[in-house]
């Protein structure tokens, strides 16, 4: 019995099509809350709109993502689902072009999380402060500055 080829594969993902492995293995999740916690230690965040990325340097080859998204930002456990699917999304397809090496905790503070295309951009971009910051040795990115 073969699987039918999903309708809109144009849409999702060229990588179904190719035959690319499309999965998101779970050696890039934080799974425990030690690791959250340590990157919430670590304090390097940088944040836009509804959209916050905190990072922690993890001694690995690679980064690896936690996913935050409290019931203040979405009251129903649908939406905050919705909203997880979509940053794991982002994350999934940014993870080549991401800074390797590090542990993301990505939040979202509200229900208005822009669509994927744009995630993507704010993604990387946040990302890439954050790490910068991490990579000059300060010990707090947030700036108290006016």
């Amino acid at each position: 019995m073969s699987r039918t080829p999903r309708a809109n594969i144009g849409r999702v993902g060229d990588a179904y099509a190719h035959g690319v492995n499309a999965r998101f293995p779970r050696s890039l999740r934080l799974a425990h809350d030690r690791q959250y916690q340590r990157v919430y230690a670590a304090r390097r965040s940088r944040a836009r709109g509804s959209i916050v990325v905190h990072a922690a340097a993890n001694g690995l080859a690679f980064s690896r993502v936690g996913l935050s998204v409290g019931r203040r930002a979405a009251p129903r456990a649908t939406d905050r689902n919705r909203i997880k699917r979509m940053l794991r999304e982002a994350f999934r397809l940014s993870a080549g072009e991401l800074p390797g090496g590090f542990d993301f905790v990505i939040s979202a503070r509200s229900r208005s999380v822009p669509e994927l295309p744009v995630l993507r951009t704010v993604l990387m971009e946040l990302a890439r402060a954050a790490t910068a910051d991490a990579g000059r040795g300060h010990d707090n990115a947030r700036s108290n500055a006016p």
